[in-house]
């Protein structure tokens, strides 16, 4: 059961930067992101190497990581102290990110 933790915590953090990434490269072309949007999304997975690219403008995959955020959020409720029910509500607001922003 500690590595589901080990393995929650670690979709926590790469999934936090993985949004602050998006949102520092959304303010810094923020001007073609609101004109063309799907140009925009091209920018951004070309920044990255060949299979992180990949991963990237996959949207089944953002689909299946919005998942695991979901149930990385369920862990942290079991849980059951303080800073694993906001961890658990930070999860469950990240998945909401990465489909409603990232897909």
């Amino acid at each position: 059961m500690k590595t589901l933790y080990i393995f929650s915590y670690l979709m926590l953090i790469v999934s936090a930067v993985y949004l602050f990434d998006w949102y520092v490269f959304w303010n810094k072309n923020e001007s073609i992101a609101t004109t063309d949007y799907l140009v925009f999304q091209q920018m951004y997975s070309r920044r990255f190497p060949g299979l992180i690219n990949d991963i990237i403008s996959n949207h089944f995959i953002i689909l299946i990581w919005s998942a695991l955020l979901i149930f990385s959020g369920i862990l942290f409720i079991k849980i059951r102290k303080t800073y694993s029910v906001i961890l658990a509500i930070l999860s469950f607001v990240m998945a909401g990110q990465f489909l409603f922003s990232i897909m």
